[in-house]
């Protein structure tokens, strides 16, 4: 977001584009609500009465995901009483204490109802395995201890009328804790860390002894203290998943914020501008650009250089030397890279942990496993590298990729493209798959686009002149295969277009059919 002296128009900028899982039905769907000292419009989600992220009469706000761990592990010592209870050591009496048992019916829609028996202990419900046996680990957890609907402060949140009552609302946000961004139609733009998160100095990283632990958390982090940007005319706010605060922040939160390059580059193409303008906050939305990507071919290129005699095809280096770091469809370049950090990732694991660990790492590093692979190509720790630099690695990952690509590597909006699809295809039906987003970005772009995930959808909004902006949805408002909107906005989308929602009752709108109208009864 950016506060309006930064602005052409005076007024402040907010942009939002939340990353998910693409999904069919598609996560997120288009709503506005118009009723009296309500107006409100934005994106929600199936079976909730009101916005979630939007915008009303006078605020705009968005969100992402704070990572911030809001559950602690106890490894319990359990065991079972003469009648076959489960028991566990209490931490507070140093007794063998029975369990709590809770038993739960799911019902499944055309098959037996599931029986489901859940246990706790004091110091939370106790984890059991993919089979439903028990684990010696007990999780205590935020939602749990304290059991408060998120929903309802985003209920507020649609009806706020300025910067102020929207943080003390956030204040009694319970979670999952989210990155706001807010912006009002004063021209003033905020960020806040919102919601409850334990006060742990493990951050949830480790199991603590729960036979001798009676509680970690020391409360909850209080808001004030989260981070934080005050509300400003000439604020920047941006996050990108990664770390919101600085070396000596008093709080531990965790250790799981996303790597620094997405926030890099918006930092690098908000500040310092002073007339900044809707349509560039689009093309930020949409930029391709992937620094940690060109790290990684500087550091590969460098590796050639060191070792000519090695060189592989001149073609493909030649398409190295001239990338720019774009993630573009008709870059073929872009392909090479990506075969070069998947293969580099894979060989990096492989070295530094072993057959078996590294499948399970790469898997939990999802996309971003190159993180801690140019860490190491930089600082180079003993042990790590067979040649002492990884040179032999990457050039090994350069030759596997230039294999696995051939001469002429695919387009990236080939090579990259993200499959939709049905729930079905996963018992090969594909018939109703809404087809291919073409690949354009990559999970170090501010356009973040997997074969997995990606921007869920986008939103631009210039509170009081609310026309301006828009939103862009993957594929359309219908979940049934044989509706007109069940993919009708995937063109936009994949075109980088916004569709504007301006104010105003839905049936005055000529672009809206077509209309369902509830009216109280007399």
């Amino acid at each position: 977001a950016v506060g309006g002296a930064r602005t052409r128009s005076g007024r402040a900028l907010l942009a939002n584009d939340p990353h998910l899982d693409y999904t069919v039905p598609m996560v997120w769907y288009a709503i506005a609500l118009h009723a009296p000292g309500l107006e409100v419009i934005g994106a929600s989600l199936p079976g909730t009465p009101g916005v979630i992220l939007g915008h009303n009469a006078h605020i705009a706000w968005g969100a992402t995901n704070g990572t911030v761990s809001t559950v602690t592990l106890y490894r319990e010592r359990v065991g079972h009483d003469p009648s076959g209870r489960e028991t566990y050591l209490d931490p507070t009496t140093h007794r063998w204490t029975p369990m709590v048992v809770q038993r739960e019916r799911i019902v499944v829609r055309g098959g037996h109802s599931l029986a489901f028996k859940r246990l706790s202990t004091s110091h939370g419900f106790v984890v059991l395995d993919r089979h439903g046996n028990l684990t010696p680990y007990a999780a205590a957890w935020v939602a749990e201890r304290d059991p408060r609907s998120p929903l309802d402060p985003f209920l507020r949140l649609d009806r706020a009328a300025t910067l102020g009552e929207a943080l003390t609302i956030l204040r009694r946000y319970p979670g999952p804790p989210q990155n706001f961004v807010l912006a009002d139609d004063r021209g003033r733009v905020t960020y806040h860390l919102a919601g409850f998160i334990p006060d742990d100095g493990v951050w949830g990283m480790h199991a603590l002894d729960g036979a001798r632990i009676v509680d970690a958390w020391h409360g909850y982090v209080p808001f004030d203290a989260l981070p934080h940007v005050a509300p400003s005319r000439d604020a920047v706010v941006f996050t990108a998943n990664n770390r919101t605060y600085g070396a000596g922040y008093r709080y531990r939160l965790t250790d799981a914020f996303g790597p620094p390059y997405r926030a890099a580059r918006i930092r690098s193409l908000l500040t310092g501008r002073t007339a900044s303008t809707v349509e560039e906050m689009v093309r930020l939305q949409l930029d391709d650009r992937s620094p940690a990507e060109l790290e990684l071919v500087h550091d590969a290129l460098a590796a050639v250089r060191r070792h000519p005699r090695e060189a592989g095809d001149r073609h493909d280096l030649q398409l190295l030397e001239r990338w720019d770091g774009r993630f573009d469809g008709s870059s073929r370049a872009a392909t090479l890279v990506f075969a070069l950090r998947v293969d580099a990732e894979r060989a990096f694991a492989k070295a530094v942990l072993g057959e078996g660990l590294d499948a399970a790492w790469l898997d939990d590093a999802g996309a971003l496993a190159l993180t801690p692979l140019l860490r190491a190509l930089r600082e180079r720790p003993v042990g790590w590298f067979a040649d002492g630099n990884g040179d032999r690695l990457l050039l090994r990952a350069l030759r596997q990729a230039e294999g696995s690509e051939g001469a002429s590597p695919r387009m990236w909006r080939a090579a990259g493209a993200t499959r939709l699809q049905h729930p079905l295809a996963r018992l090969g039906i594909t018939l109703f798959d809404p087809g291919l987003i073409p690949g354009w970005g990559d999970a170090y772009s501010v356009k973040v686009q997997t074969r997995v995930y990606g921007q869920s959808f986008r939103a631009v909004w210039e509170p009081g002149a609310w026309g301006r902006g828009g939103m862009a949805f993957p594929l359309g408002e219908s979940g049934r295969p044989n509706a007109a909107h069940y993919r009708d906005l995937l063109p936009s989308w994949v075109a980088g277009a916004l569709a504007p929602f301006p104010p105003g009752a839905p049936h005055a709108t000529a672009a809206t059919a077509p209309v369902l109208l509830l009216a109280p009864a007399e």
